[in-house]
């Protein structure tokens, strides 16, 4: 992993991972994105605008991020897992709507008492 100053369709990248793959990180409005598409694929879309290939690198639910099966996130006190090949991008990308997209696992405080 190396920083650099390249600009990539008008967009500083932040740096470049290069443990076997071309994947590209780049840092847009103060937010770190990941390109998740094909290495050779021109994307002019511009990261957190829409959903295209670019995922915002943060582990809450995000509208436009793309997520593939085996996904977690965390969405309204709950963490989610992807239980389909891709999120839809109809109403059922919002996790809770449709249970055969998104498999709920509840997150539970638990409070330890010790008495040192």
């Amino acid at each position: 992993m190396h920083g650099n100053n390249n600009h990539l369709n008008g967009v500083q990248q932040a740096f470049i991972i290069e443990v076997g793959s071309n994947v590209n990180i780049v840092e847009h409005s103060g937010k770190s994105y990941a390109w998740h598409g094909a290495t050779a694929t021109a994307n002019t879309g511009e990261p957190g605008t829409a959903r295209h290939e670019w995922n915002e690198m943060i582990d809450v639910w995000i509208s436009s991020n793309r997520y593939l099966q085996g996904a977690f996130v965390i969405y309204d006190g709950s963490f989610w897992e992807l239980i389909v090949a891709e999120n839809p991008t109809d109403q059922r990308n919002v996790p809770g709507i449709d249970f055969t997209v998104w498999r709920e696992h509840p997150i539970y405080l638990i409070q330890i008492e010790t008495n040192f």
